[in-house]
């Protein structure tokens, strides 16, 4: 018999349009300080990524892009730059009116 989850929170259908990917700025090692489930205000650091090409021990935070959840990190420890780093769920429509090509 399974459990209920700890922390249930009301599932409602949202549009791909809701979902904001953070990619890492930088190559280096990604650790995070928000864990999946996190409600994360825009700006606030939910991650830092330790640089390897630094002279010195240098940590870069990753700030929130938008109001969201966080819903998923990557299984990497090592990103480069460009790589997908977390995906936010978030009210905010992300994809602007007039930006996508219709066929």
């Amino acid at each position: 018999m399974s459990q209920a989850p700890q922390n249930p929170f009301k599932l409602k259908q949202l549009g791909v349009d809701q979902v904001k990917m953070v990619n890492a700025l930088m190559s280096g090692i990604v650790t995070y300080r928000s864990k999946l489930g996190d409600t994360l205000k825009a700006g606030a650091p939910f991650a830092d990524v330790v640089l390897l090409d630094s002279l010195t021990a240098q940590s870069i935070p990753i700030m929130a892009p938008c109001n969201g959840v966080l819903f998923s990190i990557t299984g990497h420890h090592f990103v480069t730059k460009g790589d997908t780093i977390a995906m936010l769920v978030t009210d905010e429509q992300q994809i602007k009116v007039g930006t996508q090509l219709a066929f």
